[in-house]
């Protein structure tokens, strides 16, 4: 798909004035093959279809590059300034330094401790989208071909359809990843009914929304956070969050107000089988994520969904790369699981369904 051919989706969003610029709130409309807003922020719409709507990640305008370079050059000077104070006040000090070797020794001992395990950097998954890769992808797809999330989707279609009928959705999935679990509930909701819902995901992960833009063409993808969400307020019906970090000031910011947040995290029982192969443990507590939804949210339901999803030899390859238990595995413990896998995995989820209370919003 070329950008002149932008993304059924994206053109639903943008006809109805749901997608708005991520800095200033104005709507954005589609000029050739960019997303412009009132004030000039531009942002391009990439060749599989999605737009990258993160906060950092629109253009200057041409008549402000003057400008802009002026202003660069301005800081360049005022950091040159700044360096050559550093270097003055780095030679007085390397001089004071001389004076007590002791005591600077002892101090380049522990500061160079400290560098050491600065540079052990924790795993982001979501901020650089390592994980995204071609066999994760892969995975997830065929997990959902054996019905990994047949019951998950069978039921919050069931939940859409109670709390908001069958009229046209505009449905948010907060971190989307790559895609393929969203696609499979708008394909149920279309089968089931559902009137043509407008559909947009968003994730931080590049990989991630690429893939989805690149496959999944009926839908809206965007590169987004979700501390900055690029939806005008009021203007969504639905609110997914599936086994994703959740931001509920900005859900309420978004949703109508008899809009539907549904959340969904593992229960202590979700992969036991493969949990307790890889980390010699069975459970894990999503009790804090959980209360906190309830302290957050108007809690409508929660609704316990549990299957069990074939596994052997035949899937235990797909299985085992299309979960993040994966991520921190040796490769000895990935080729012990595929060559002695069990015969199934549990699968298991709380869902939470709820409103949010509205607040005021500046959008």
């Amino acid at each position: 798909m070329t950008n002149n051919q932008t993304a059924v989706g994206l053109s639903k969003l943008i006809e109805r004035k749901i997608l708005v610029c991520p800095h200033c709130g104005q709507y954005l409309a589609q000029r050739g093959k960019s997303l412009v807003c009132g004030a000039s922020h531009s942002f391009d719409v990439a060749r599989q279809g999605y737009v990258n709507l993160a906060a950092h990640s629109h253009k200057v305008p041409s008549s402000k590059t003057a400008s802009a370079k002026a202003v660069a050059a301005k800081t360049a000077a005022t950091a040159a300034t700044a360096a050559a104070a550093a270097a003055t006040a780095a030679a007085a000090a390397a001089a004071a330094a001389a004076a007590t070797a002791a005591t600077a020794a002892t101090a380049a001992t522990a500061a160079t401790a400290t560098a050491a395990a600065a540079e052990v950097p924790s795993v982001k998954v979501d901020d650089a989208g390592a994980c995204y890769s071609a066999d994760f992808v892969q995975a997830r797809r065929a997990a959902i071909e054996r019905g990994f999330f047949e019951a998950l989707v069978s039921t919050i279609a069931a939940l859409l359809k109670k709390y908001c009928g069958k009229g046209s959705l505009s449905i948010l999935d907060a971190g989307c990843g790559e895609g393929s679990f969203f696609d499979l509930l708008a394909k149920q909701l279309l089968a089931s009914g559902f009137a043509n819902p407008i559909c947009l995901g968003i994730d931080l992960a590049v990989p991630g929304i690429r893939y989805a833009a690149s496959h999944f063409r009926d839908h809206a993808w965007c590169v987004a956070d979700l501390a900055r969400i690029p939806c005008k307020a009021n203007s969504l019906d639905v609110v997914l969050n599936i086994l994703s970090p959740a931001n509920y000031l900005e859900f309420s910011r978004i949703l109508k107000p008899d809009g539907i947040l549904i959340k969904v995290v593992p229960t202590t029982s979700h992969l036991c089988e493969m949990r307790h192969f890889l980390r010699g443990e069975t459970a894990f507590s999503n009790t804090r994520v959980v209360e906190h939804f309830g302290a957050s949210v108007k809690m409508l339901e929660l609704l316990l969904v549990e299957s069990c999803v074939p596994c052997g030899n035949e899937g235990a390859e797909r299985l085992f790369h299309m979960t993040p238990l994966s991520w921190h595995a040796t490769q000895a413990q990935y080729q012990e699981f595929v060559l002695n896998p069990p015969e199934n995995l549990t699968v298991s989820f709380e869902i939470l369904v709820a409103q949010i209370a509205k607040k005021e919003s500046p959008f």
